[in-house]
């Protein structure tokens, strides 16, 4: 019954002015580094595209012998996470067709929204699924791989990130979530004890 929220103290948006920029467009991968996060699969498929920046952060070490592009960082704090996607246009995962992954509530998509970065979801995107689809500046959810290497993603624009963020902050931050938690425990104490 509860939202997936972020910690809004921690993944606060840091959004400057547009800066024009001869880089590709930065993709990040921000999770665990079990098999079911299928970031070998993430790295084939996004080593294939030229104009692409990708960076994976996990906790454990990943060692992925046929990435040549990717920049893989682990081990890093919540602060220094924020940080490294204070520099990124898209957030991705990568899910595999299950049911469990169809009703999922990945925090790893409140945190990008929280940081206005738009999320690239192959597959699924669980439970955001709908709402991704149906705003469709929160990002993108692809079919398969084939449907996200046929797309073009650009960078994302500052105005597009503070959409994003605020959008975030109202629906998926800790901040915005307590108080709406506080007050259905109540109201469930309160039909427990009538009953």
């Amino acid at each position: 019954i509860c939202v997936s929220a972020y910690n809004d103290t921690i993944f606060q948006p840091n959004l400057t002015n547009d800066i024009e920029s001869k880089e590709g467009t930065k993709i990040v991968f921000v999770g665990g580094s079990q098999a079911y996060q299928k970031i070998e699969s993430l790295v084939s498929l996004l080593e294939m595209q030229n104009n692409i920046e990708f960076t994976v952060v996990t906790n454990k070490k990943v060692n992925i012998a046929n990435a040549k592009k990717t920049r893989f960082l682990d081990g890093l704090t919540p602060k220094e996470v924020s940080e490294v996607l204070d520099t990124m246009d898209y957030g991705i995962l990568y899910r595999s067709d299950e049911a469990f992954n169809e009703v999922a509530t990945p925090t790893k998509i409140a945190e990008y929204w929280g940081k206005g970065l738009k999320v690239i979801a192959i597959n699924s995107a669980g439970a955001y699924t709908p709402i991704i689809k149906s705003n469709p500046y929160l990002g993108y959810v692809f079919e398969d791989e084939k449907s996200y290497l046929n797309s073009e993603l650009p960078k994302i624009r500052t105005e597009e990130k503070k959409e994003i963020a605020a959008f975030a902050k109202a629906n998926y931050s800790l901040s915005a979530n307590y108080m709406k938690y506080m007050l259905l425990y109540n109201a469930l104490i309160n039909k427990a004890k009538e009953n």
